[in-house]
């Protein structure tokens, strides 16, 4: 059985996906393990945790979701070489730019927002 190119590349494409799908994943999981352990060592079992474990978990989160970003981005592009159609390249443009957008304002906040 000889795969073709554009079957190669699809099925790149779709292990990309499933690593960024992966990536968020377990980015969410973690957080939000980490925020209920921050919760069970503060011992009274009230909502509030402290602001600077919620901003932990907080940036923890932001970093796995900007990673994931940047494997679905290259899942796109990897889209967009099967299919160079004008009207896929417009795609692939908006989608590339609403989420490095994303990635840049998500870097920006933890960074500079603590």
């Amino acid at each position: 059985m000889i795969i073709s190119l554009r079957d190669l590349i699809s099925y790149v494409e779709y292990g990309i996906v499933g690593i960024g799908l992966i990536v968020m994943v377990y980015g969410v999981i973690d957080s939000a393990l980490r925020l209920f352990i921050s919760w069970i060592k503060r011992a009274d079992f009230h909502v509030n945790v402290k602001k600077t474990d919620r901003e932990s978990v907080r940036k923890h989160l932001g970093t796995y979701i900007i990673l994931a970003l940047e494997f679905f981005i290259a899942a796109d592009i990897l889209r967009t070489v099967l299919h160079p159609t004008w009207d896929e390249i417009g795609v692939l443009a908006a989608i590339v730019g609403i989420r490095t957008v994303l990635s840049m304002f998500l870097n920006f906040e933890l960074k500079y927002f603590k």
